[in-house]
């Protein structure tokens, strides 16, 4: 009997021992599996190889105790107590296995946190230091066009797009004032010659958001029909306080996709880029003010001496001619006391846009003084200003206006001077020299 027991308990030991194998086999497969993709240091590598060798060494274990069943006796404590201490062991180097390992996957999922932030942060500060760049570039001048373009160049080359262009509304026409860049690629083809393009940017004042269009050809707006320079668009408004006062639009000869972060930042540009647009016209307004005539919209006489000035200097410079007529209204002192004041206005004001109806887009129309006006023609002989000096008379002779049911008509007299291709005369003597002439035809009327 007594033999019987000890074979049953030394059977007992050696499964005892091949549960230890197995479970510590499950173990470092289990270590392994969940951890296979972490990049195990070597040492961790050797104490699994530890384990396993524990596990073949529990197996040669059960394999002798089967060999020796008559040498050895184990009591129950110490069968019990070794098989609680070896399981207590293999649990808890397992669960050491996973805190360390858990504990340096924090250690680097912290490290990566910190390195997105780090990352986003030099983006953040990359952008508000291009955001500097530009906006400080776009403030040095007030001139309007500078702006516009250096704001066109400025993006184009920042966003790599095939073409980069600013619309200002101009409510009075209904239409844009437009300013454009281009890449090499686009020279020949501007997008201010797609009409729908237009359309959409007055979409975008209206709704004062944002359209990116990732592939125009399949937008309702645009459809297959567009040319194949235009795929991409993305259009964003320069906006002052609440007021829309542009839109920045940016096109890609291939299809592309504007990026969130991207649409933030040509967003925060163009709010920037607002800023500077919005004084430069402002400086553009009062500098117009400063130099047409109130009354007639006309330019003013200080405006009159700076282009003749610049005409002389150009004359000179280029061997060209130019001419300058002046306009004289007859008696319009008369028109003042015999119909007051505001019908003189009323009459100075039509007249000036008849001055207006019939000049050249290069000539400029000036009031020179009371009732005088002033036409300097560039590039014009006084031959052929003489042609158009009559032509004006001729016209002026039929033109009135009506004011309180009596016909104002009030005669011209008209003088022509200009410089000959070469010729040297300062633009006193031209002035001189057409006053002369307009008081000879005065006098000739007379």
């Amino acid at each position: 009997m007594n033999e019987i027991t000890s074979l049953l308990i030394q059977v007992g030991v050696g499964l005892l021992n091949l549960i230890m194998a197995l479970i510590t086999l499950g173990v470092v497969a289990r270590f392994w599996w969940r951890h296979r993709h972490q990049g195990l240091s070597m040492g961790w590598w050797i104490l699994s190889l530890a384990f396993g060798a524990f596990a073949i060494a529990q197996t040669l274990e059960f394999r002798r105790l089967l060999g020796e069943m008559s040498s050895v006796e184990l009591s129950s404590l110490e069968i019990t107590s070794r098989f609680v201490f070896m399981a207590i062991l293999i649990i808890g180097l397992s669960r050491l296995f996973d805190d360390v390992i858990a504990t340096k996957q924090r250690s680097l999922d912290d490290a990566e946190k910190t390195i997105h932030l780090q990352a986003e942060a030099m983006r953040q500060g990359q952008e508000v230091q291009l955001l500097y760049t530009i906006s400080q570039a776009l403030v040095g001048t007030l001139e309007l066009e500078a702006v516009l373009k250096d704001l066109c160049r400025a993006t184009r080359e920042l966003m790599a797009a095939d073409s980069v262009s600013v619309r200002l509304p101009q409510p009075m026409t209904d239409g844009f004032r437009f300013a454009v860049d281009f890449g090499s690629a686009l020279e020949s083809k501007p997008d201010a010659l797609d009409p729908r393009v237009d359309d959409l940017c007055w979409k975008v004042v209206q709704a004062g958001r944002p359209a990116v269009i990732d592939d125009v050809h399949t937008h309702p707006m645009f459809g297959p029909e567009t040319p194949d320079w235009l795929r991409s668009l993305g259009a964003f408004p320069l906006r002052h306080g609440r007021e829309v006062i542009g839109v920045l639009t940016i096109v890609y000869e291939d299809q592309r996709a504007f990026t969130e972060d991207e649409q933030r930042f040509i967003a925060a540009l163009a709010d920037q880029a607002a800023v500077a647009v919005h004084n430069a016209q402002l400086h553009e307004q009062t500098r117009q003010l400063a130099a047409t005539d109130s009354l007639t919209g006309l330019a003013n006489r200080r405006h009159f001496d700076e282009a003749l000035g610049i005409e002389a200097r150009r004359a000179r410079r280029y061997r060209t001619a130019t001419s300058l007529l002046l306009i004289d209204l007859d008696h319009f002192k008369q028109c003042n006391d015999e119909f007051g004041h505001p019908a003189g206005d009323a009459y100075l004001e039509a007249f000036a846009n008849f001055l207006g109806q019939h000049t050249r887009e290069t000539d400029i129309v000036a009031r020179y003084g009371g009732d005088e006006f002033a036409i300097i023609m560039p590039n014009t002989a006084p031959a052929a200003a003489r042609h158009l000096a009559q032509r004006i008379k001729d016209s002026a002779a039929n033109f009135y206006i009506e004011r309180d049911g009596h016909k104002i008509q009030i005669r011209a007299s008209t003088g022509i001077a200009g410089w000959e291709a070469g010729q040297a005369i300062s633009p006193n003597e031209l002035i001189e020299a057409a006053d002369k002439a307009m008081y000879a035809d005065k006098s000739t009327s007379r």
